[in-house]
């Protein structure tokens, strides 16, 4: 679930910036895979949650790498779960949105930007961790034994509602308040 953001426009991320991204959110994700994937392969079971973001479906303005990042999150766990299925491991990933993390604390930390942002949140308010718990350990446990391969969106509505992402201050937004 480790990941990073660099909040800059499309033009003027540096190949610096776009490789940290993509090296610690997909490339992190991969590796972490792999590895347990060969224990796991190795005893002919196990189930792989990985995190993706909401950000993998929409263009959320100047987090371009970031987006793709998640995104590639997503095609790692369908390919590792056709490859690793007649193993029976399962690999499925989480998508969320809005979570109350360090990385977004430059929001939900400054009382006018997080209010700003809660407002157009379906639910009216931002996911703490322990929200996902329950999610991980129903994909963790023989409850999911028919699913794998998929992304499941747990985003208190997000992307349904058509809102997130649209007005939502960036980072970069928010350092130059």
């Amino acid at each position: 679930a480790a990941a990073i953001a660099r909040a800059s426009m499309a033009l003027d991320t540096s190949q610096e910036d776009w490789d940290d991204v993509m090296d610690v959110n997909a490339g992190g994700t991969f590796l972490c895979c792999q590895a347990f994937g060969r224990h796991m392969i190795a005893q002919r079971y196990g189930k792989i949650v990985n995190f993706s973001s909401i950000s993998a479906y929409i263009g959320y303005p100047e987090y371009t790498s970031y987006n793709v990042s998640k995104a590639a999150v997503v095609g790692i766990t369908q390919s590792l779960a056709v490859e690793w299925a007649r193993h029976n491991v399962w690999v499925n990933a989480v998508a969320p949105a809005s979570v109350r993390t360090p990385m977004t604390q430059y929001v939900w930390g400054d009382p006018e930007l997080y209010r700003s942002a809660q407002s157009r949140l379906l639910m009216g308010r931002w996911a703490e961790p322990e929200e996902f718990v329950g999610v991980v350990l129903f994909l963790a446990s023989p409850a999911s034994d028919w699913i794998t391969g998929v992304t499941l969106l747990v985003d208190g509505g997000c992307l349904v509602d058509g809102r997130w992402g649209k007005h939502l201050p960036s980072e970069r937004d928010a350092n130059q308040a």
